[in-house]
């Protein structure tokens, strides 16, 4: 054997170990895109809620400034109305700013470029759903440090 020449079980081992590095990377890209795919639902619902909120405080100021104008409440009132419905109003272009972070980092993710790319908003349940006949996917420890997927077998069966 020459200086340069390495056990063939130390090759493999290497081959194993960037392997697993691999999976490790892969794994970890999936995590960041089911956080952030998350997040974005999280804020179609948040976005919800304001526009909603935004909706009614947009009523009670109409309401608040029909009943100044009628001599029943003070100036402070109509103002008070004033700066809770332009609050809320920043508050949704706030969420709206995050949800296109989201987005982005999802297109980035997912190998496309942001522009262009496009979620459509949904709102509702945030909670994953399961499908039956899928197949579910355990990870096994082979050696110290190293893992593997492994088939365990389909849900519904």
């Amino acid at each position: 054997m020459g200086p340069h020449s390495r056990p063939r079980g130390f090759v493999v081992q290497n081959a194993q170990a960037s392997a697993a590095d691999l999976e490790n990377a892969r794994l970890s890209l999936h995590a960041e895109l089911a956080l952030d795919l998350f997040d974005l639902r999280s804020l179609d619902n948040e976005r919800k809620i304001l526009e909603d909120s935004v909706v009614a405080y947009q009523k009670a100021l109409d309401l608040t400034q029909n009943r100044y104008n009628g001599g029943a409440v003070n100036r402070s009132e109509v103002e008070e109305a004033r700066t809770q419905l332009e609050a809320t109003s920043a508050q949704a272009v706030d969420v709206t700013d995050l949800r296109t972070q989201d987005q982005d980092a999802i297109a980035v993710l997912t190998g496309q470029p942001p522009e262009g790319f496009s979620i459509a908003y949904k709102t509702g349940s945030l909670a994953p759903v399961v499908h039956p006949g899928r197949c579910s996917i355990r990870i096994a420890r082979t050696a110290p440090g190293h893992c593997c997927r492994r088939e365990t077998g389909c849900l519904g069966q």
